[in-house]
C-alpha cells in the first residue's frame, strides 16, 4: 500500500533499489549536496500509523527481514559516496 497516494510506487524491491541508486548517483554527481540519508529503518504498519500512512519505506520489513536488493545496493552506494568524498578531499583511499 501507499498512503497517501502521492509517493512513488514501484513493482518490486529490485525496482526500488534501482530507483534509489539513480537518486544517489544524481546526488553524488552534484558537488553542492552535503549528503543524503535513508528515511526509515522498518516499514510502517500495514494498518497505518496514527495518520493512516502505511508505506514501504523501510530497509527491512515489519518482521525485520532485510530487503536484500535495497540493502545490498545501499552498501555499494555508501562505499561509492565515501570514495567520492575521499577523492574530492585529496585523501585517496
Amino acid at each position: 500500500n501507499s498512503w497517501p497516494p502521492f509517493y512513488p510506487t514501484l513493482p518490486d524491491q529490485a525496482a526500488r533499489a534501482a530507483a534509489y541508486e539513480a537518486f544517489v548517483r544524481r546526488v553524488l554527481d552534484r558537488p553542492w549536496f552535503v549528503g543524503h540519508h535513508w528515511f526509515l529503518w522498518a516499514d510502517q504498519p500495514k494498518e497505518g500509523r496514527f495518520d493512516g500512512e502505511n508505506n514501504n519505506f523501510g530497509l527491512v520489513s515489519l518482521d525485520d527481514e532485510p530487503y536484500a536488493p535495497l540493502v545490498e545496493r545501499s552498501a555499494v552506494l555508501s562505499r561509492a559516496a565515501r570514495e567520492r568524498l575521499q577523492t574530492a578531499s585529496g585523501q585517496g583511499r
